[in-house]
Formats: structure tokens, C-alpha cells, sequence
């Protein structure tokens, strides 16, 4: 098992926790990499200023946490991560995501268009990011294009945990609960008996640890 928590502010890693499609899953997850890549362990561990607690758990499972105030998000990590030269260095496949490729797909990704239904409009902004880094041809033009289609493909499994005294109530909107998947045409909600904390979400989600029973 490999656990790494760091904590960071939003603007660090370019995007905000807030949820709402896709697209956004994507975003957090490049410009996190891209932060961490930055930077050594030493200088990771040590903003403890910050407000967002990130830990990438990977086991069977592989998964990134995002911890703010009375909220918890994590999704999917679909990539490899490994300890070399004092840094953490996230791997797709055998290639190392290095700052041009995250910078490349954190500019694709900024655009706004939409990406599962025009594949016109994703083609154009691919090809017109790649020139302008110059980087139309060779391992970068394949690279990034792989993982793009990786990234709008992969599951997230997102899930949140939240305590809501602003909209509590207690059959429809419980103090303690899970909310399940993003899309307002997907979510639904699983009421808790209690607060959990960050270790609590984490054993409910490994698969490694004696499952949860719904009562």
C-alpha cells in the first residue's frame, strides 16, 4: 500500500473541488499532478497553512481524497505513482507526466467546449494547442492524444461525504451523508448515523478492510 497526504489551496492546483461533470474530475486531477510534480517531498510537506488535505491512496484500490472543511471528495487515480529523486512523479504507462504534457492537457482541458458531444470541437483544440507548443508531431502529438481519450473514457467512482447543517434535513437531506456520483440525473444520497473523518471514508472505500453493512 502507498498513502501519500500533502495539504495545498485550490489555486495551487488550478481547479476547484466543487464537482459537477466530468470535465471537472479531469481538471482537478491535471492540475494536482502538475503541483505535485513541482515540487519535493519536503517542500509538499511542509505548507501545513493550507486548507485542502490531499492523500493519493493506492492499494487495490487507487484513489485521491480531497479534504476541505466539512467535505469530502475522491475519484478514481487512474495513473501510477512513484518516489524518485526526492518528488513524486505520476506514470501513464511507462511515460512519466511531466510538466509540458500536464501544461499541454491542462490548456485542452481549460477550453470550453464540450467534450463528449462534438468531437469536431475537441479535434480543432487539440490540434491548435499542439502547434502552439509545437509539439504537432512525435511522441509528445501521440502521447497527449492518448491520455486525452484515457481521461474522458476512464471511471471516476466519485463519491463525497458531506456535513450539511445548512440544508439538513432529516429524511431528505441527512446532517451526515454520501453523495453518489456528480450528475444531477445520477446522484443519489446514502444518510450516515454520524460524522466521519478522513480515515473512516478511506476503510469504507478499501476493499482490503471488512466491508460496511447498510441497515
Amino acid at each position: 500500500m502507498k498513502s501519500y497526504q500533502f495539504k495545498v489551496n485550490e489555486y495551487l492546483i488550478g481547479g476547484s473541488t466543487a464537482i459537477r461533470e466530468k470535465v471537472d474530475v479531469i481538471k482537478l486531477l491535471i492540475g494536482t499532478i502538475k503541483y505535485i510534480s513541482s515540487v519535493t517531498l519536503d517542500d509538499l510537506h511542509s505548507r501545513l497553512e493550507n486548507d485542502i488535505t490531499v492523500i493519493i491512496y493506492v492499494n487495490k484500490m487507487s484513489r485521491i481524497f480531497y479534504c476541505q472543511n466539512e467535505k469530502m471528495h475522491t475519484v478514481q487515480f487512474p495513473f501510477s505513482i512513484l518516489e524518485e529523486d526526492k518528488k513524486l512523479k505520476v506514470y501513464y504507462d511507462k511515460y512519466e507526466l511531466d510538466s509540458k504534457i500536464t501544461t499541454i492537457l491542462a490548456d485542452i482541458f481549460n477550453h470550453q467546449i464540450e467534450f463528449n458531444e462534438s468531437l469536431e470541437s475537441m479535434a480543432e483544440v487539440y490540434y491548435n494547442t499542439m502547434k502552439e507548443y509545437e509539439a504537432e508531431s512525435g511522441i509528445y502529438n501521440e502521447l497527449c492524444w492518448e491520455i486525452l481519450l484515457y481521461l474522458l473514457s476512464f471511471e471516476p467512482g466519485y463519491l463525497r461525504y458531506d456535513y450539511d447543517l445548512e440544508r439538513q434535513d432529516p429524511i431528505v437531506h441527512p446532517l451526515n451523508h454520501l453523495d453518489v456520483y456528480y450528475s444531477g440525473k445520477n446522484t443519489f444520497k446514502i444518510g450516515l448515523d454520524k460524522k466521519i473523518n478522513k480515515d473512516d471514508l478511506i476503510d469504507i472505500l478499501d476493499i482490503n478492510t471488512n466491508c460496511k453493512f447498510l441497515k
